[in-house]
């Protein structure tokens, strides 16, 4: 049946993004896992199948404003990371990685760009969760072991060294087993049992410390006990203990305490109260999931990526415009004006720069609220 060429009417925008559908496109409904940088991203379908939009070389043949498969990951994957212009995937209990391959962040122990994904070399157990954020791809074993690889030059692959890496580093953690990993831009923390440990850049308190010095180790983050989740952006990061803690950059009020001073030890961010479910931080952006599944965000609004309605910055959390319709259960926020929210009913929807196709919804256009990505 013949469907009309999609529109976006501003009333369409206003509500949120709803949207009349082509033959070509769809809007995505199976959606199970979700990650946004600095120029694409990605999403996992109930299939295992990966799929890209955007501009960079993480997208098969060129730039995409809408949601394209990428070849070899069409079945079995569990889990993307997307960075500068390189993305990875676990996939049969492999890491795969493709893109770019400056500073070896493949990992397939060379520095020549890969547009089909390469598998990871040296991973000894199982991978279970991979972050990238900026160009250090860093996997969660099943073990509990962590690895690391690509830019070193501040300590990104926390084996005690600093300089690049073309293939899997274990990083040196000290204090029992991971259980959540978190990457942010030169810097990776990871969750214990009952702390929490940060390694490379340390500008703006990133490690949190209580110094700003890089380490190529980690160090243990000041006066942190368990956390049910931990969030990475830029140069600050969240964690969820019986209260939201964040520390790092404050410039946009990003750490939610109402200030915009840098720490470099974990605050309370009394802005977040009720304690939400889970964090997705961006570029100076905290936005979260609430346990009612709407999504708010504050800090910088950078071309709408809060997805308010507005371009303007906002110092306490602001809804995200729709998700109290259809809610949602993971955000993924980038360094750039971009968020990315999972729904509750598979869909993926983004809001702030369109520019080259990044909020794949079919255009190349920006939105202040979010939109449906389609393939």
């Amino acid at each position: 049946m013949f469907k009309m060429k999609i529109l976006r009417p501003l009333l369409a925008a206003l509500l949120g993004g709803l949207w009349l559908l082509t033959a070509c496109n769809t809007v995505v409904d199976d959606a199970v896992a979700i990650d946004v940088s600095f120029n694409s991203s990605c999403l996992v379908n109930s299939a295992g199948g990966v799929e890209c939009w955007g501009s960079g070389m993480v997208v098969p043949a060129g730039p995409s404003n809408v949601a394209v498969p990428v070849p070899t990951l069409e079945t079995g994957a569990t889990d993307v990371a997307v960075g500068i212009n390189s993305a990875c995937a676990i996939q049969s209990e492999e890491v795969w990685c493709w893109g770019s391959n400056e500073s070896g962040k493949l990992g397939n122990g060379t520095l020549v760009d890969s547009t089909t994904p390469v598998a990871v070399v040296g991973l000894p157990s199982v991978p279970i969760d991979v972050v990238l954020f900026g160009n250090t791809p860093c996997v969660l074993l099943l073990d509990g072991r962590v690895f690391c690889w690509g830019e070193g030059s501040r300590g990104e692959i926390g084996n005690g060294l600093s300089g690049d890496q073309s293939i899997a580093k274990e990083v040196q953690i000290g204090g029992g087993a991971v259980e959540r990993l978190a990457s942010g831009n030169r810097f990776t923390c990871a969750a214990l049992a009952s702390t929490v440990e940060c390694w490379g850049e340390g500008t703006d308190g990133r490690l949190g410390n209580g110094d700003t010095a890089d380490s190529n180790i980690p160090v243990q983050v000041t006066g942190l006990g368990p956390v049910t989740d931990l969030s990475l952006g830029f140069a600050h990061a969240c964690v969820i203990e019986t209260e939201a803690k964040c520390w790092g950059s404050n410039g946009n009020s990003e750490l939610s305490n109402g200030d915009i001073t840098s720490t470099s030890v974990p605050v309370s961010a009394t802005f977040w109260n009720p304690v939400p479910s889970s964090f997705g931080l961006g570029q100076s952006r905290t936005c979260a999931v609430l346990a009612n599944g709407e999504a708010h965000c504050l800090g910088s609004n950078t071309a709408g990526a809060a997805g308010n309605g507005t371009l303007a910055d906002t110092v306490a959390p602001a809804l995200m415009v729709g998700t109290d319709v259809v809610g949602v259960t993971d955000i993924s926020s980038s360094s750039t004006g971009l968020t990315c929210v999972l729904g509750v009913d598979g869909s993926v929807r983004c809001t702030g720069f369109g520019v080259a196709g990044r909020l794949g919804n079919g255009d190349d256009l920006s939105s202040q609220v979010l939109v449906n990505v389609v393939r």
